[in-house]
């Protein structure tokens, strides 16, 4: 029986009934206006939205989520009317003193700056009111919605509706009795409203990754034969693409090797040329065994010619090696130049350093001598 009893107010607590008390509860205390008016809408907010899902799930919510997604609530309503309020708290100041037409429009660009706001995160308010989780999670996701549907202006919309309500009863005077009441006994419709139209919203389908059929290799198409091509064509397109087996299944099935390309053909190469541009030499040999001169030129071009020119198969790294070897000797002669003009100019620099010195010998002396000189002259009167 204890633990019944027990149970019995958390299940209540838990409930869509008792969720719709609490909310009710704090709703009655913004009769008292100002600083209670707004802590109490604000908290309200959490209670109506948890109260609409529980009566949309028909079952009470879970006690191991219930305490994150309120806190996740709370602090999307904490954020959005601590925002709004500092948005508009000067540009209304100044419509209640004056009614100056800057003020006007200061208003309302805060406002629609807001909902613009608003409408660009509509998924993580829809997600956090209708189906709870991870805040974070939340604000990750928005990448992958797209934010600017329709649907978001109404999003927008209610929560706009339910921040200014939140500020209107914490900021407005006092008016009369019978007035006050009526204003938070509508308040408290238009929340439960407002809240059961955001979580019917229907949920903002993910943006899917925008997939762009690529077309095949457009080189394909130079070598590629159509199903229905002569045999000569055939071995034409099959030697161009590289494909020397195919190649001698068409010369072995009766394919004229001494055909030359057609004359609307771009590429005018013989088909000596083509083989022996190959790396693989067999369809070379093979052209060769049938009697086609190797040293007939078509299009100015000869097989030789194309060999040592165009060949797949030539010594390239042979050449860079070389290449390299001749930069290495290159730069071992300009290290040497280097160091001879080095040392060079240090035996200047030491000849230099040696004449100095003499001078300043040679110069010491003639002071040593001057002044013998001047003491015999003077021993001498």
């Amino acid at each position: 029986m204890p633990e019944t009893s027990r149970r019995g107010p958390r299940l209540l607590l838990h409930s869509a009934t008792g969720l719709s008390l609490v909310a009710l509860s704090l709703t009655a205390l913004t009769a008292f206006g100002g600083i209670v008016a707004a802590l109490a809408g604000l908290l309200a907010q959490p209670a109506f939205a948890l109260a609409v899902r529980a009566r949309r799930t028909g079952a009470p919510l879970d006690a191991g989520s219930l305490r994150g997604d309120a806190l996740a609530l709370l602090g999307v309503w904490t954020a959005a009317v601590a925002i709004a309020g500092l948005g508009v708290a000067w540009p209304v100041q100044a419509l209640r003193q004056g009614g100056e037409l800057g003020a006007a429009l200061a208003t309302s660009v805060v406002v629609g700056l807001a909902v613009i706001g608003v409408w660009r995160t509509w998924p993580l308010w829809h997600a956090v009111e209708r189906d709870g989780g991870d805040l974070r999670l939340h604000w990750r996701a928005l990448a992958d919605h797209d934010t600017w549907r329709w649907r978001g202006a109404a999003a927008a919309g209610c929560v706009a509706a339910v921040v200014t309500l939140v500020l209107v009863l914490a900021w407005i005077p006092p008016v009369g009795a019978g007035m006050r009441p009526g204003l938070v006994v509508g308040a408290g419709l238009a929340w439960f409203g407002l809240h059961v139209a955001l979580q019917r919203l229907v949920p903002p389908a993910p943006t899917g990754m925008q997939v762009v059929e690529m077309q095949g290799d457009p080189a394909a198409a130079l070598f590629d034969e159509p199903a229905d091509a002569a045999p000569d064509i055939a071995l034409y397109a099959a030697a161009r693409g590289g494909r020397v087996d195919r190649a001698l299944a068409l010369i072995d099935a009766g394919a004229d090797v001494h055909a030359l390309p057609g004359a609307d053909e771009r590429d005018q190469r013989s088909l000596p040329v083509l083989a022996a541009v190959l790396p693989d030499l067999r369809l070379l040999r093979a052209v060769i065994a049938r009697g086609v001169d190797v040293n007939g030129a078509h299009a100015g071009m000869t097989p030789l010619l194309a060999a040592t020119r165009d060949s797949w198969h030539g010594r390239k790294e042979e050449g860079r090696k070389r290449r390299e070897k001749g930069e290495e000797k290159e730069g071992r002669g300009r290290g040497r130049g280097r160091r001879r003009r080095e040392r060079g100019n240090k035996k200047e620099e030491k000849k230099e350093r040696r004449k100095r010195r003499e001078e300043r010998k040679e110069g010491k002396r003639r002071e040593e001598k001057e002044k013998g000189s001047e003491r015999e002259r003077g021993a001498t009167r």
